[in-house]
């Protein structure tokens, strides 16, 4: 998550009414969307949400059927790509093998007939940057996955596009050299800079590292706003269930008010003060695993929502554990806390009573 500040009075991207239809396909339903300048913007869904199209529609891969592209307030809708000014990661690090690491940085600058001075300065200070200087004359085999990508980064920035385009760059790296790829990357987004906007189907690394994500479903941007907004705060129930982990409950506003009133699984009652509540409205509670704690046998759970059912299952993941406990109805409520390996393990099949904060909770409708 990034604390800059976005301002898209004046967007370094705007997309005016853009749609893509491939036949009987739209891959990309009429869309609006404001990048503003300087900021990391992710495009987060599932394989066929539209996200790439997207990017490829900016990057003038594919022309719009309908709409316009514009940047730093040009309209670039019939500009070719090489003319729009941007940089692109991909992937598969699209190095050549038989060039040097050096080489490989420099071969966009020579495409840009710039002088050999100039290109040497260049490529030597972009491999600081990317902390990399001694791998100057290896070649591309010599290096690991996350040397690879961060070369890959550095051919792109070495001839200052305003705007970098990521499309799942991490995907082929594991898991601790994603993590320490995000790290790299929001660091020379800072120092740079640049307007960033970056394809990804991992939510961690969506709200690890964007400053707004775009939320996708389907060819539409199902949500828009910044991490905090769609994690605490989903528009619907995919959302929440898309971008981290949550528990859904099938719910009934009864009493509206602050908080409303709802009835849950068995008849249960509990309180909830977000969401659109109206009475006799059917929807969907939701709270985050995190917020839920299980109840010690007598103790007092204050003006906490509380709910009983059975631990169907118990997963550690080292420091981290999760309870998973079915309700009557066939609702499953996520319990997730710190491991503690002074706490003797809930024996599977066992009642137990969960509950979690009124403030919370928040009601979907539909």
């Amino acid at each position: 998550m990034s604390d800059n500040a976005i301002d898209t009075s004046t967007p370094m991207i705007s997309l005016d009414g853009v749609r893509k239809e491939y036949a009987d396909v739209i891959a990309l339903d009429t869309t609006d969307l404001q990048v503003a300048k300087g900021e990391f913007m992710t495009l987060l869904g599932p394989s066929g949400s539209g996200k790439t199209t997207l990017l490829n529609l900016i990057a003038g891969m594919t022309s719009p059927t309908a709409g316009r592209v514009v940047i730093a307030g040009t309209d670039v809708t019939a500009t070719p790509p090489a003319k729009r000014g941007l940089g692109m990661v991909f992937q598969n690090y699209a190095l050549m093998p038989h060039m040097t690491i050096f080489q490989n940085i420099a071969f966009p600058l020579h495409i840009r007939h710039l002088p050999k001075r100039e290109i040497n300065r260049r490529v030597r200070d972009v491999l600081e940057l990317i902390q990399l200087p001694h791998v100057a004359d290896r070649k591309p085999k010599e290096l690991s996955g996350g040397q690879q990508q961060r070369i890959s980064l550095a051919r792109c920035i070495v001839y200052n596009p305003n705007i970098i385009l990521m499309d799942e760059p991490l995907g082929a790296l594991d898991k601790n050299l994603r993590e320490q790829m995000q790290i790299e990357i929001k660091r020379l987004h800072k120092e740079l800079g640049v307007t960033i906007l970056y394809v990804t189907h991992d939510q961690e690394e969506a709200l690890n590292m964007s400053d707004r994500i775009v939320l996708m479903k389907g060819g539409k941007i199902e949500q828009l706003g910044t991490t905090d907004e769609l994690y605490f705060d989903p528009a619907s129930v995919f959302a929440a269930d898309f971008l981290g982990q949550s528990t859904l409950i099938e719910a009934t506003v009864r009493t509206e008010g602050d908080p409303a009133i709802l009835e849950i699984a068995g008849g249960t009652r509990c309180r909830v003060s977000r969401g659109t509540c109206t009475a006799g409205t059917r929807g969907t509670l939701m709270f985050r695993p995190e917020a839920a704690r299980l109840a010690q046998p007598g103790e007092a759970t204050g003006d906490a929502n509380v709910v009983s059912g059975e631990l169907k299952h118990t997963i550690a993941t080292g420091s981290v554990v999760k309870h998973y406990v079915g309700l009557p109805n066939g609702d499953t409520v996520i319990v997730q806390e710190l491991a503690n390996q002074h706490r003797t393990r809930l024996p599977i099949g066992i009642q137990v009573t969960v509950s979690w904060p009124v403030e919370a909770g928040l009601f979907l409708n539909g």
